[in-house]
């Protein structure tokens, strides 16, 4: 079951990262939409953090007081209506990692972060390349764990350490809906 659930879990998090375009075909080539979430906004991120470039976010920060200050984005934000919640889903691409958010609130959120390569680490420093016994190490034990990974619960989101031959091959910061 559990298996089941981190494989389901892992479809999930591909299709949004894939936008789940509806058909629209509608891309965003500019930043303008996140500038118009006011600064400061009451979204906070809750459970692990994520940082880089001096910025500490996680999921439920507002995506305008964030996407800024993390640098220059290797490809252009991809809009798009969401498969997942209502509204629209925006990707933010970044060299080893990349931010989701949702306009479902009014607010641009952040619900998820996906780092993709060993040259970013979550704030307690887990990266692309351990073994599980060193994130363990870092974390405990996992809430749940499968073959395929394991997560950490906490807080409203879900922290997910995806294996591939016997390492971690990417790490998401995902909304636990």
């Amino acid at each position: 079951m559990k298996k089941t659930l981190l494989i389901l879990l892992l479809v999930l998090a591909v299709c949004l990262m894939a936008a789940c375009n509806s058909g629209t075909g509608e891309t965003s080539g500019t930043e303008s939409e996140a500038a118009s979430t006011p600064s400061g906004s009451e979204h906070k991120a809750t459970g692990y953090l994520f940082e880089y470039n001096g910025v500490s976010f996680g999921v439920g920060s507002a995506t305008a007081d964030i996407i800024e200050k993390l640098g220059e984005q290797t490809e252009k934000p991809y809009t798009s209506n969401s498969c997942a919640f209502n509204g629209k889903d925006t990707v933010y691409y970044f060299a080893s990692f990349e931010v989701s958010d949702n306009d479902e609130t009014g607010d641009l959120v952040i619900y998820s972060i996906y780092l993709k390569d060993d040259t970013v680490a979550t704030k307690e420093g887990a990266y692309v390349g351990m073994t599980p016994d060193e994130v363990k190490a870092i974390y405990g034990e996992p809430s749940e764990s499968s073959d395929g990974g394991f997560s950490y619960v906490k807080e409203g989101m879900k922290l997910n350490f995806f294996l591939k031959d016997g390492v971690v091959s990417a790490i998401s910061y995902y909304v636990n809906k």
